[in-house]
């Protein structure tokens, strides 16, 4: 697995792009699994000019 890549217990996770403003990322769930709700405080910050 590339450092790109991830394997979790609840399947895995490949970051297809990522900068200083972002993050992309391609998610593989297993069946029977899931993910739990979070939130990153910088992913809801509002740009004010």
């Amino acid at each position: 697995m590339s450092e790109d890549q991830s394997q979790r217990p609840w399947g895995r996770y490949e970051i297809l792009q990522e900068s200083a403003a972002h993050k992309v990322k391609t998610i593989w769930v297993n069946p029977g699994k899931r993910l739990s709700y979070q939130r990153h405080e910088t992913s809801f910050r509002v740009r004010r000019r």
